[in-house]
């Protein structure tokens, strides 16, 4: 769903967010679920260009508070969907929200959600496209190998895994099985048309013994597409 009308106050929340380190979990497997949509506001003032956010968020992962976290899930309407919100916190402690430009107009809110296991964890992921000046909750395609050996496509709003490249402007979610990570899959996003398209994934589907990560072997993705099942 898209939202022209909270753009401004969410960016505005964002440029006050102090910038620290981005920290990022991987693990093991996820399932999909479904994240809330974003709620209509309010209409504000002409948000500011690109060029003036990217020179405000200088350093790459500007992290909101607490009380701005809470701020921005009003505004962005996730709800319930992350137990990181249950959590007591003062409203200056991190709140694990981050921005980022993956492409000259493409910006990305990235919110984590929940540790799912001892080195996993899962976020939501909106898009604020400064040209057409409207936000919407991200979509992502993985594939997975069932039990018989096929591929099975998947879709989820909670990405696992969630790494954003502003140099090279992609996205990446990584779902590694198992403790010694020696297995699971990569998947790596370009933003498109206002969506995350899928252009590039490997694996590693065979736990034992596993490979380490760099020498996992890439997917044909256009041969996995004609024969996966949804």
């Amino acid at each position: 769903m898209k939202n022209s009308a909270t753009y401004l106050t969410v960016f505005m929340i964002l440029v006050m967010c102090g910038c620290t380190a981005l920290s990022q979990q991987k693990g093991s497997p996820t399932p999909p679920v479904e994240g809330n949509k974003p709620q209509n506001s309010n209409s504000v003032s002409e948000p500011r260009t690109a060029d003036e956010f990217a020179n405000i968020l200088a350093v790459p992962g500007a992290e909101a508070t607490f009380k701005e976290r809470q701020e921005l899930r009003d505004l962005l309407g996730w709800g319930d969907s992350c137990n990181f919100d249950a959590q007591k916190k003062a409203d200056g402690e991190a709140g694990r929200v981050w921005g980022m430009f993956a492409g000259s107009k493409n910006y990305v809110i990235q919110v984590f959600c929940d540790t799912t296991g001892a080195y996993s964890a899962n976020y939501l992921a909106y898009l604020f496209d400064t040209d057409a000046k409207e936000s919407e909750l991200l979509t992502f395609e993985y594939f997975e190998l069932d039990k018989s050996g096929k591929y099975q496509r998947k879709t989820t709003t909670k990405p696992v895994g969630m790494e954003i490249d502003p140099k090279g402007q992609t996205i990446t979610l990584s779902d590694r099985y198992y403790g010694a990570s020696q297995c699971g899959w990569e998947a790596t996003y370009r933003i498109v048309d206002r969506r995350a398209e899928l252009i590039g994934m490997r694996a590693e589907w065979k736990c034992d013994p596993g490979t380490d990560i760099d020498r996992w072997p890439k997917l044909d993705l256009t041969s996995i597409r004609k024969k996966a099942k949804s």
